[in-house]
Parts: structure tokens; C-alpha cells; sequence
């Protein structure tokens, strides 16, 4: 199915999905020029991205080309009962399609939102981001009658491409702009260059630098040079980026004057590749952290090495243990002797470029590669435990030879997990994914349970901390080395890497708890109208004045138990409603309802019964009288 064939209203709810999930609200703080120009207004990118459509299916090529790379992501994938995939899921592969391809972390992607019930991290663009996702995509559903397919999935990360490099184009034009020039001129090759070197710097400090005019950004520039260690092979790496754009125009001479549109197309390959091009740094990274690895347990690094090495090396380990817990890179299954989890610590935020106003170049996850290998072998969501240990003997990785024997320790782990799901093994689910990082526990990171961890830049934790710095002193680096000296290794001591039993899917029911606006407004209001008249019955088995002392004294404390059944289950309602949380809590909802209601009943009936009674009374008082 090419792209052409789903116009036009597939499209034009893809492309407003797409605008939305990157769009960004103004920030609070004073910005660069340069930071500006890639926060545009919701309008102007529903404008751009309505715009990138309109040609009769010029890009089918490309979306074949996305829906050949997505392929296997979407297969293994789990589905609905109708064959399609569910908002959640989309989301899940688009994230692992951008970092694995150009190592980009999509800011509103994010890990941790992926299974319902997880905490969102902090900003304004991320924080609408998930329930808006899948109210459009349950809008498109509903209005086409259709479902969400390989080619939907395709046309939503073409369109967040185009979205990407408009970015790029906006800030090329406000480096012009800074220099001084003509986007309508051309210019030379030194004044290309120097040109395309200032806006590599904006790129790389994600446009921290406070430049407006020419004289001023050649200063910076020159201080970034002599700062950045690494400018020299980057410097080389811009040029030969130049000289692939200009290979495939065919009509270009290297003598030729140098357009804006040449540039902007540079400009554009540098966003695209500076993930593979960063890729060499993140093996470094790893590089340095496995000299250091914990002789008792692989892709793990004592901390007291781990702040040790900060004092001698190239890297600056000097993350607090509270920020590398928030990242999740901390192992502190031995409270004494905690340890840094490598994987996890090589993909974290700090490690990422915050280059984009919409996304952060961060190190590529080495294990998504192995799990794109795994799902082109199965071809679908679930395998056989037997299947599953033959393709893991056979895969090397970075660090691992092979083939291997498995140890029989992870054959009974992958059995464990498929008896957890009545004989086969689940691909996207927690338990696998712990088996992965077992299995090749230097490329493969622990997931850790939703909601416990939060991928935060410095800044953003600090925000949310409260915390001046998110950096160990001088001190604690010193006072973490004398440790290291004086550890001692207890020979033949071998350490198990952390199992936890604790399962998440993006099985049916749980894709299905995030519901529409509207869904989730009358799901509150019905639960609201039956609690409700409840706590009216009640009222109508609450003892009335002028019954005996022992059923009025009760009037107090029926009520007040009526009240707390009336407002419990009001409130976890609230709270799902308003976090878009799974339905997890409506079993918990359903019994205080049925206790109210039978609270209700036992009340009417004694009521009744002292009713009776008062009648009987009534009865003989009358005939005293008489």
C-alpha cells in the first residue's frame, strides 16, 4: 500500500498527530535566536506538516522504504483483537525506530509512558503529550472506521522526520541571519564553511550561546574551539558531509558558489547522522566503564570505581547516587557496595546532546539492534522458550562471542517466563526484556519497573529535586577513592545479576486504560451517578427521629460510614482521570460500590424492622387511650 493510497484523511490526522506530539509551548525563559527559530507556534506546524502532503504521493518511495525498516518492530508487536495496534504500541515503536536510526530520544516518547500508570518526566510539550497521541489516533479510528497499521505507523514518522528538519531549516536561516547574510546570495567556500561551522556550534550547545551579530559569533566560535575537545575530527567530519551532499548533485562543481539551500541540506545530514557520528563516543564511554567492571557481576561498575575513575580519566563520573537512581543507573540490590548499571548509565540523559528543541542525540541502545535481529528471525509477538535460547547462542554481540552455550541459569529463567505466559515468551514485556540484559548484560540495559525511574537531563532533575547540583563534590570523589583502594575482592565470589518477577505487557487490556476525553468523562460521571444514588438509598435506611434510642443513636455514624464508601471510589476515579491512568483500580472501585450498596440494603432493612416495631407501639398506645 503506497502512501498515496490512504489520502487524504489518514494523512491529514497523521500529520496534526505528528505536529502535536512535537509541537512546543513558549518558554518561560529568554532564548537564543537560535533557539527560536525551531520553537514554532502549533499553527505554523500544522501549516508545515498539512503542506508536506499535498503532493500526489511524491514521497511513496520513501514511506515504502520507512514501512520496509519498521517492519519487523510492527510484527513482533503486540495487536488488538481486530488485528490493529494500539495508540501505546505506536508510540513504543517510534521510539525505538529514531534511537536505533538516528540515535534521537523524541522528546514525548519517552521510555516510562509507554506502560500506563508510569510518571511522566517535567516540561510543558511532554506533559500533554501521551493522552493527546491517543485521542487523535482514537479520533482517526473512530471517524474512518479503519485501524492503525504498518503504513500509518510509516506515514507518522515521515511526518515527524519533515517536522525535524524544518527545525533545521528555521535554524539555518537564523544563523544567516546572525551573520549577517542573504539567504538569496551565495557565497564562497571559506564563508560556506565558516558559516556551517557556526551553525554546527549552535547545534552541539543546543543554542546556549548568546550571539547577534557577526563579530560576536566568530568570538564564540573561537573560545568553542579551543573548549571542545573533540572539535577537530568534527570539523573534518562537516566537510565530508559537504562533499557527499555536493556528490549527489550531479550538476555541482566544488568551484561552484554555495546556495542557502546547499547549506540547509548539510544542515539537515548533520541531524541525521550525528548519532551514528556520536556513536564512536558512546563506545568510548562504554569502553572506559567496562576497564573498570565488577569482577563478580558483568556490565556493572562498583561506585566507589565508578567516582574513582573521575579523578583519572577523560570521562567526568561524577553523577549523585540519588540522580544516577532517578536514571535508573544504579544497581543497589547491595545497599553497602552499590553498583552503576553500565548499559543503562551509556543511555542515559546526561550522555545525550540536547541539540533540538524536539529531540536529544543520545547513545544508541546496542540491544535494540540484537532485538531487531530476534524479531526478523520470529515474526511475531510471542516465541517458544526453545526458539528463543537457540537464537541468543547463536547472536553475538559487542562483547559477547559467539555461538555459546547458554548457562543453564538463563535456560531456567526463559522457561520461567514463558510458564508466566502459558508456554511462550512475550518479546515486548518486562520479564524478556530482563532476560535480554542477562543474557548480554553489557548491551542490553535492566528495565526497571514504569513509574520508579525518570530520563531527566541535569537541569531537569534539579528542577524537580530541589538540589543546587547534581554533581558529587571534590571530596566525595576522594573520600569514594580511598574506599575503592581499600575494597577487597572475595575470591570465587559470584554475584547473580537482580531478578525481579514483576511483569508489564501492552496486552490488550492495558493499551485499552488510556481512554478519549469523552470516554473517560462518562466514565465518571456514571460511576458519580451510581454512587450517588447509593448514598441517597442510604438515606431512606438511615433511622429516623422518633425510633428508640438505639437505632436514632446510630444516625451519626451510619452516615459518616456512607460518606467515606461515597467519596473513596469518587477519588480514584478522579485520579485515574485525571493521570489517564489504566483501569488497574476499577476492581477496587467495584467493591466499595457493592459494600455501599449492601450497607445500604442491611440499613433499609433494620429500618424497616424498627419501623415495624413503632407501628406495633403506635398500636397499643392507641388502644390504652381508648
Amino acid at each position: 500500500m503506497t502512501m498515496a493510497a490512504s489520502r487524504p484523511t489518514s494523512f491529514t490526522f497523521f500529520v496534526l498527530l505528528g505536529i502535536r506530539l512535537v509541537a512546543s509551548t513558549p518558554p518561560a525563559a529568554p532564548v537564543s535566536m537560535y533557539q527560536a527559530a525551531g520553537r514554532l507556534s502549533e499553527r505554523q506546524l500544522e501549516t508545515r506538516g498539512l503542506s508536506m502532503f499535498e503532493s500526489d504521493g511524491k514521497d511513496a518511495k520513501r514511506i515504502e522504504h520507512l514501512k520496509e525498516a519498521l517492519q519487523p518492530m510492527v510484527m513482533a508487536a503486540p495487536r488488538e483483537s481486530d488485528d490493529s495496534i494500539n495508540p501505546m504500541v505506536v508510540r513504543y515503536i517510534l521510539h525505538r525506530f529514531f534511537m536505533q536510526s538516528h540515535g534521537w530520544f523524541i522528546k514525548g516518547l519517552e521510555p516510562q509512558r509507554l506502560v500506563s500508570g508510569s510518571s511522566a518526566s517535567d516540561g510543558a510539550a511532554k506533559d500533554r503529550v501521551p493522552s493527546y497521541l491517543e485521542n487523535v489516533m482514537e479520533q482517526m479510528v473512530a471517524m474512518e472506521g479503519r485501524t492503525l497499521a504498518l503504513n500509518d505507523v510509516a506515514i507518522l514518522a515521515a511526518t515527524l522526520e519533515d517536522i525535524i528538519k524544518n527545525e533545521a531549516d528555521d535554524r539555518m536561516t537564523a544563523t544567516f541571519v546572525t551573520m549577517d547574510l542573504d539567504k538569496e546570495e551565495s557565497l564562497d567556500r571559506a564563508a560556506a564553511q565558516e558559516l556551517m561551522d557556526i551553525y554546527t556550534m549552535f547545534y552541539l550547545t543546543g543554542g546556549n550561546i548568546s550571539v547577534n551579530t557577526p563579530e560576536v559569533a566568530r568570538t564564540a566560535m573561537l573560545r568553542f574551539t579551543m573548549k571542545y575537545p573533540e572539535w577537530v575530527p568534527t570539523e573534518k567530519w562537516i566537510r565530508e558531509i559537504e562533499d557527499n551532499v555536493s556528490e549527489v548533485d550531479s550538476d555541482r562543481q566544488d568551484s561552484d558558489p554555495v546556495s542557502y539551500s546547499f547549506l540547509t541540506k548539510v544542515a539537515e545530514q548533520i541531524g541525521e547522522k550525528m548519532g551514528a557520528y556520536n556513536d564512536g563516543s558512546c563506545r568510548g564511554l562504554k569502553q572506559t566503564l567496562m576497564e573498570i567492571e565488577d569482577e563478580q557481576q558483568p556490565g556493572r561498575v562498583r561506585l566507589s570505581a565508578f567516582y574513582k575513575k573521575a579523578l583519572h580519566s577523560f570521562w567526568k563520573f561524577i553523577e549523585r547516587p540519588d540522580y544516577l537512581r532517578d536514571l535508573g543507573a544504579l544497581d543497589e540490590t547491595d545497599p553497602q557496595n552499590p553498583r552503576v548499571i553500565i548499559p543503562n548509565y551509556v543511555g542515559s540523559r546526561p550522555q545525550c546532546l540536547e541539540s533540538s528543541g524536539f529531540y536529544a542525540v543520545c547513545c544508541r541502545n546496542e540491544c535494540e539492534d540484537l532485538m531487531s535481529g530476534l524479531e526478523k528471525h520470529i515474526g511475531g509477538p510471542m516465541a517458544e522458550p526453545s526458539e528463543i535460547g537457540q537464537w541468543a547462542a547463536a547472536a553475538p554481540s559487542d562483547t559477547v562471542s559467539a555461538p555459546r552455550e547458554l548457562s543453564q541459569s538463563l535456560l531456567r529463567r526463559l522457561d520461567e517466563v514463558a510458564t508466566h505466559h502459558g508456554g511462550k515468551v512475550p518479546l515486548e514485556g518486562r520479564l524478556f526484556a530482563q532476560w535480554m540484559h542477562h543474557a548480554f548484560p553489557r548491551e542490553c540495559p535492566y528495565p526497571h519497573a514504569s513509574g520508579t525511574i525518570s530520563p531527566l537531563t541535569p537541569d531537569e532533575w534539579m528542577v524537580k529535586s530541589g538540589v543546587e547540583d547534581s554533581s558529587v563534590t571534590e571530596q566525595d570523589l576522594q573520600c569514594a577513592s580511598d574506599k575503592e583502594d581499600n575494597f577487597e575482592i572475595v575470591a570465587g565470589k559470584e554475584m547473580e545479576l537482580p531478578w525481579s518477577e514483576d511483569e508489564e505487557l501492552f496486552t490488550v487490556s492495558q493499551a485499552a486504560g488510556s481512554l478519549s476525553a469523552v470516554s473517560r468523562v462518562l466514565r465518571i460521571a456514571v460511576l458519580a451517578v451510581v454512587a450517588v444514588a447509593l448514598a441517597l438509598a442510604s438515606k431512606i435506611a438511615t433511622p429516623q427521629d422518633g425510633m428508640n434510642k438505639a437505632a436514632a443513636g446510630r444516625g451519626p455514624v451510619w452516615w459518616g460510614v456512607t460518606l467515606a464508601m461515597l467519596v473513596l471510589p469518587l477519588l480514584i476515579i478522579m485520579r485515574d482521570f485525571l493521570v489517564d491512568a489504566v483501569q488497574g483500580n476499577h476492581l477496587l472501585v467495584c467493591i466499595l460500590c457493592c459494600a455501599l450498596a449492601a450497607w445500604t440494603a442491611f440499613g433499609l432493612r433494620q429500618s424497616m424492622s424498627f419501623r415495624g416495631i413503632l407501628r406495633a407501639d403506635d398500636s397499643l398506645e392507641s388502644k390504652c387511650n381508648v
